[in-house]
């Protein structure tokens, strides 16, 4: 008999994660606008802080500086939009992938972003993840399940995730074990 199991190399966990996806801009996926943007938003706390200081007299020369800090945010989400905000999503999870549910179709090999917020961290942990599977799954015909594969992780955020789902992985045990007794 052919053991036709898939061998994990992680443990999956079914779970409720914060989560945002999208498709970056010409599938390049640390590009150097990337890294723009978040000199940009470095920046944009100094000049709101500066902004918030200025004293009263001054006040022509900070009507001035205000307008300018506006006409630059303006020009930053012509060049970068902005990302989608944070669901709280019902996620098959491991060290290597994710599903989820969705309700667009993507192609297979299609390279998207993803932040998921996992408790009890509060920052997100960002993964450039690759399509493996876009398709109706037979127990649930009218709903498309996303998987897809983690590709460029840091190996701090794999060890964060890694930590989080054993973590998680214990305490649904628990609740399922309190629950049948």
């Amino acid at each position: 008999m052919i053991n036709t199991l898939e061998r994990r190399r992680y443990i999956r966990i079914s779970d409720v994660i914060k989560l945002r996806y999208w498709q970056p801009a010409a599938n390049n996926m640390h590009t150097e606008a990337d890294h723009h943007h978040a000199q940009f938003m470095g920046i944009e706390n100094q000049v709101q802080i500066l902004l918030r200081h200025l004293p009263t007299q001054a006040h022509k020369f900070s009507e001035l500086l205000q307008l300018i800090n506006q006409k630059l945010n303006l020009l930053e989400l012509r060049l970068n939009p902005p990302t989608p905000a944070f669901q709280e999503l019902d996620v098959n999870l491991s060290g290597c992938g994710i599903a989820f549910a969705v309700t667009e179709t993507y192609l297979i090999g299609q390279q998207l972003k993803l932040e998921m917020i996992l408790a009890p961290y509060d920052s997100p942990v960002a993964i450039t993840a690759e399509v493996v599977s876009c398709a109706v799954e037979p127990e649930m015909p009218k709903q498309l399940t996303l998987r897809l594969e983690f590709r460029q992780m840091h190996s701090q955020m794999e060890d964060m995730l890694v930590h989080y789902i054993l973590k998680r992985q214990s305490q649904l045990l628990k609740m399922s074990r309190s629950q049948r007794m």
